[in-house]
């Protein structure tokens, strides 16, 4: 987890942000379809010859980019962001 405190063209307070790496044996498109149904707000889904991802607004305020590879096995990457007063 990193911090930033006060960076250039933001309010001062504090930023998080955490990431992580997954792999599952489920398909490229069963985890598609897992992400699709998250119920979380889509600000943005795009996708690629070999990825698909999703940019999410949390309830909490969070966002989100999770990005899921068509890989073997597949992988997909959380991303999360979240700025403190």
């Amino acid at each position: 987890m990193a911090a930033i405190h006060g960076s250039r063209g933001a309010p001062k307070g504090e930023v998080t942000s955490i990431d992580r790496v997954f792999e599952t044996n489920r398909s490229f498109s069963d985890v598609v379809s897992f992400f699709d149904q998250s119920g979380y707000q889509v600000v943005e889904r795009t996708d690629t010859p070999g990825a698909t991802a999703w940019t999410v607004k949390r309830p909490d305020g969070t966002v989100a980019h999770a990005v899921v590879r068509n890989t073997r096995p597949t992988t997909f990457e959380l991303v999360e962001v979240k700025s403190e007063p």
